[in-house]
C-alpha cells in the first residue's frame, strides 16, 4: 500500500507548470545553449528565487554548489582514489575527456577538490 498518495493540482499550476517546462525544452533543444549556464540558472530560481548572477553576488558559496562545473559524482570520487593505481588515465575528468552528462569541458576548466 502506497503512503504517497497522488494528489491533484490546480487548473492554474499546471499550466504554469507545462509552460515552464515547455521553455525549458525549447533552451534544451538549442544547440548554442550553454548547458552549465542554464543548469545553474534553473536551480537559482527553483532553489533561491533570485537569478544566479544576483546569487553569485549575496552569496556566492551557494551559487558555486549550483554550477554543474563544481559537482563530483560519488563514482566519479572513488574513480580518482582509485587512480593512482590504474595504468593510464580513464577517469571522466581526464583532459580531453568527454563527460556523459555534461559534455566536454571547456579549456582550463578543472575540479574543484574540497
Amino acid at each position: 500500500m502506497p503512503w504517497l498518495l497522488p494528489k491533484s493540482i490546480t487548473p492554474e499550476a499546471d499550466q504554469l507548470l507545462e509552460r515552464w517546462l515547455g521553455e525549458l525544452t525549447e533552451r534544451l533543444a538549442d544547440p548554442a545553449t550553454d548547458r552549465n549556464a542554464l543548469v545553474a540558472a534553473v536551480l537559482s530560481e527553483v532553489l533561491y528565487a533570485r537569478p544566479y548572477e544576483e546569487l553569485q553576488e549575496t552569496a556566492p558559496l551557494a551559487a558555486v554548489a549550483l554550477d554543474p562545473r563544481n559537482v563530483t559524482f560519488e563514482a566519479e570520487y572513488y574513480a580518482r582514489q582509485a587512480a593512482p593505481l590504474a595504468l593510464e588515465d580513464t577517469r571522466p575528468h581526464a583532459p580531453g575527456a568527454v563527460h556523459p552528462l555534461r559534455g566536454a569541458d571547456p579549456p582550463g576548466a578543472r575540479a574543484l577538490h574540497l
